[in-house]
């Protein structure tokens, strides 16, 4: 038994994760959903983040880590409205947003680092742009909470 328990300890050092980096890592993480709890999802005023969770896994083989972040969005409509966002960890620029997508009750948007694609019931057509050219969420998360998707240290 022993013996297992030992090369189990070999094996998480040998991996490239750091045994002791995945609290670091995850206080990081949470340092940021703490942040997007108190940002508003829109400029009105009335649109928030809620029920924000995310799932924190490493990857051994790549030495990195990758979260996805999900939350409600509250806004003033009555439908249900959510924000997934896709995150990766690496050394030594820490936490960085390299996507997600955001489902209203009137469109859908897939971000890609600095650019999106929205499909809107009110276009047979989707919009493309960056990132800054738009009013709403990610936006926010990705030039207010973030420095252009990275970490703020």
């Amino acid at each position: 038994m022993r013996g297992l328990l030992v090369l189990g300890l070999v094996g998480l050092l040998s991996s490239g994760v750091r045994a002791e980096q995945p609290p670091q890592v995850r206080q990081r993480l949470e340092a940021i959903v703490t942040q997007m709890k108190g940002l508003q999802f829109c400029k009105s005023g009335g649109c928030l983040y809620r029920n924000i969770q995310y799932i924190l896994t490493p990857d051994k083989t790549k030495k990195t880590y990758q979260a996805v972040v999900k939350a409600d969005i509250e806004r003033r409509s009555q439908t249900f409205d959510r924000g997934s966002y896709r995150f990766i960890f690496q050394e030594p620029t820490g936490w960085q947003l390299v996507g997600g997508t955001e489902s209203t009750d009137v469109n859908e948007t897939v971000y890609t680092q600095n650019r999106y694609e929205s499909n809107s019931v009110y276009s047979r057509q989707a919009n493309r742009g960056l990132v800054a050219d738009l009013p709403t969420g990610y936006k926010f998360l990705y030039l207010q909470v973030l420095n252009q998707g990275q970490e703020r240290r």
